[in-house]
């Protein structure tokens, strides 16, 4: 959550999502209707619906008050990696072990582009400060998108930590951090 007080997390081992408030010390949602393992979480700017991808393909919607299902979606034919909401809420961009990325629109619910560009899985989804929406894949590819979805520019991050493990994006949208298993 913005406040910090609040996360929320998928299990993959069993197929659970978990949204912890540290700031009361106690569980406010665990939800375990998965059939399959939750490999990427995000909550939405307004922080009242938690979207969660599944290793089955789909994508759900929760309520955070409630903590109950409010959609489901079919969003790719292989497992849900990485997502990543707008912050104004309206887009939403998901990667997937398919290497597919696809760009929705949140408040029509429709999928606006589909892409393969990727040729390794998508490990990290976003968007920008400019609000350009951004993927990186397991190759440590990354490429910004246009607001149709259509690749603009590719980087490659492997160059610059050759032993990347892990990216996420500032709170802010402002950076892209990359760790490097060697520490740098």
């Amino acid at each position: 959550s913005k406040d910090g007080n609040r996360l929320f997390v998928g299990s993959s081992a069993e197929g659970k999502l978990v949204g912890v408030d540290f700031a009361a010390g106690k569980v406010i949602l665990e939800w375990d209707g998965f059939s399959h393992q939750v490999l990427a979480v995000a909550l939405s700017p307004d922080e009242k619906t938690i979207v969660a991808g599944s290793s089955d393909g789909s994508l759900r919607f929760f309520s955070v008050k409630t903590g109950r299902e409010k959609m489901r979606s079919k969003g790719h034919g292989a497992a849900v990696t990485a997502l990543g909401l707008s912050a104004d809420g309206s887009r939403m961009i998901t990667g997937s072990h398919d290497c597919e990325v696809v760009l929705w629109d949140t408040k029509r619910k429709k999928e606006l582009a589909r892409h393969g560009d990727h040729k390794q899985s998508i490990v990290c989804a976003g968007f920008n400060k400019a609000g350009l929406a951004y993927t990186v894949s397991s190759a440590w590819q990354l490429k910004l998108h246009d607001a149709a979805g259509k690749v603009t520019k590719t980087m490659d991050l492997a160059k610059l930590a050759p032993n990347a493990m892990g990216a996420v994006a500032s709170a802010d949208g402002s950076m892209l951090l990359v760790s490097d298993w060697e520490g740098d």
